[in-house]
């Protein structure tokens, strides 16, 4: 009997597993973090971020917010849902006349990424310098 409880728990779990998973993968992820000290300067794509334009997408607000006060090339991120996912990173296309490098706002460097599971929504293919290329290679929190 003993058995057949654990077992029955055990199958409860891996279903819920599987919902939680599809709950998931609605989601968009939002990231940005500082670039280590030099990479910024070395970019070749910058792009300003005015205060306007950061009002308008809260979620962007939030994390370079968070991520000004932490730590060097530490992620910041930031789940959101699909459509709030999608028009940030259109509209940062349309903003930006190249995608890849740096970020800059309120006086600070960033690099942001938008994703939605293995899909890069934004920058998508990143042209940037290779000290900038280098900082997007690990992998997610």
């Amino acid at each position: 009997m003993r058995r057949r409880t654990v077992l029955a728990g055990v199958a409860g779990l891996a279903s819920t597993a599987g919902c939680f998973r599809l709950l998931a993968d609605e989601t968009v992820l939002v990231r940005v973090k500082r670039p280590p000290e030099g990479d910024a300067a070395d970019a070749d794509h910058q792009c300003a971020l005015g205060a306007a334009f950061v009002a308008d997408h809260p979620t962007l607000e939030r994390v370079t917010t968070a991520a000004a006060n932490a730590p060097r090339d530490e992620w910041v991120t930031e789940d959101v849902d699909p459509e709030a996912g999608r028009a940030l990173a259109a509209d940062l296309r349309g903003h930006c006349s190249a995608v890849g490098g740096v970020y800059r706002y309120d006086g600070t460097a960033f690099v942001l990424e938008v994703t939605d599971g293995s899909e890069s929504l934004f920058p998508g293919t990143t042209t940037g310098s290779e000290a900038i290329r280098g900082v997007h290679s690990d992998t997610r929190p």
